[in-house]
């Protein structure tokens, strides 16, 4: 009776065998023998100037369902970053590509009624718009025509210039309608790639 019972003992108040232990990665105590050694660290895009790091990749969220994770450490579109033959458009921000200086490049598309003329600026909705690096639109006339709208970088005279795009500004996208198309133009799509002061 008296060996069993140091046996219970024994049993009951034995030390831990580290083998018998399940691992938990969320364990930062060393001193716990759940605890992992030499866990990997969190992955580290690659810029012009420093090469990236191993380790886990950022979470892609709902909107990167159907992206790639690239070397810069972002989630992009097949096409965006220059491999592929397809381009997905989106009125919502996406990054598309990687700028001469490893910054990511974004891509957002704005549609505008139009519907007027004389200088017109259309919201684009960009947080912490640094500049631009293209812009291209199209746009369509009461008679169902399509066009593309001209890049100006100065207006001659009101009203010698086709529909151009004047400027982009860090809360809108400036364009101008002669007054000779009247309310004509309408139906534009801006599609602008740019930079972001966060980055």
């Amino acid at each position: 009776m008296a060996w069993k019972f140091v046996q219970y003992l024994a049993g009951k108040f034995r030390t831990t065998d580290a083998s018998e232990v399940q691992s938990d990665w969320t364990q930062n105590d060393s001193d716990e023998p759940s605890y992992i050694k030499n866990k990997p660290g969190n992955f580290t895009g690659a810029t012009s100037q420093s090469n990236g790091a191993a380790g886990f990749v950022p979470a892609p969220t709902t909107a990167d369902r159907a992206n790639f994770l690239c070397g810069n450490g972002a989630w992009m579109p097949a096409g965006g970053g220059g491999g592929g033959s397809s381009h997905n458009y989106s009125t919502s921000e996406q990054v598309v590509g990687t700028w001469i200086d490893g910054k990511p490049v974004y891509e957002k598309t704005i549609y505008y009624a139009g519907g007027e003329n004389g200088t017109i600026s259309v919201p684009h909705g960009i947080s912490n718009f640094k500049r631009h690096i293209s812009l291209d639109a199209t746009a369509s006339d009461s008679a169902g025509a399509s066009f593309m709208a001209q890049y100006t970088l100065a207006r001659i005279s009101s009203d010698g210039v086709n529909v151009g795009i004047s400027s982009v500004t860090d809360s809108a996208i400036v364009y101008y309608v002669p007054s000779a198309f009247g309310s004509r133009i309408v139906d534009l799509y801006f599609v602008i790639r740019y930079l972001k002061t966060t980055d």
